[in-house]
């Protein structure tokens, strides 16, 4: 099991702005990336959103799913929560999975879109994608299960 050891660091800088690749995480949201968004397991990302209309994205991948689970379970209390909660209504349960299938597509422009592919996004948030086809009606038929 890895030992993680967190510290407050003050920055000061005389031209007021932060260094490349540090994430505030007072103002970032934490999601995570389906396995087909790098082809590769255990990855999530940090999303900071200090402005309205600017975003950053830092993408992260750890070795394992147990250190993943660490990570998550770190960062999560640090970052924006998600969603505000709800009252709970008697007789409603709230789901937190969405499965979405990506069938077909038909009469694509070749020549606009000679491999097309479909990148999912939640909030404005890619999350994953399917893979590269090609043709004028590409089939997909991929699932997904984002959690």
């Amino acid at each position: 099991c890895a030992k993680i050891q967190f510290r407050r660091v003050c920055i000061i800088f005389c031209r007021r702005t932060k260094p490349k690749g540090l994430v505030d995480l007072g103002c970032a949201y934490l999601y995570p990336l389906h396995d087909t968004f790098f082809e590769k397991p255990f990855c999530f990302q940090l999303v900071e959103r200090a402005l309205p209309c600017l975003a950053t994205v830092s993408y992260l991948c750890a070795p394992s799913n147990e250190e993943l689970q660490d990570w998550i379970g770190i960062l999560k209390p640090l970052c924006v929560p998600q969603m505000a909660r709800a009252p709970k209504i008697a007789r409603l349960r709230e789901l937190r999975c969405l499965s979405l299938g990506i069938l077909e597509a038909h009469r694509l422009p070749y020549k606009l879109v000679p491999n097309p592919m479909c990148i999912l996004s939640l909030n404005q948030v890619k999350v994953a994608r399917t893979k590269v086809k090609t043709g004028y009606d590409p089939v997909w038929d991929e699932e997904f299960v984002l959690e």
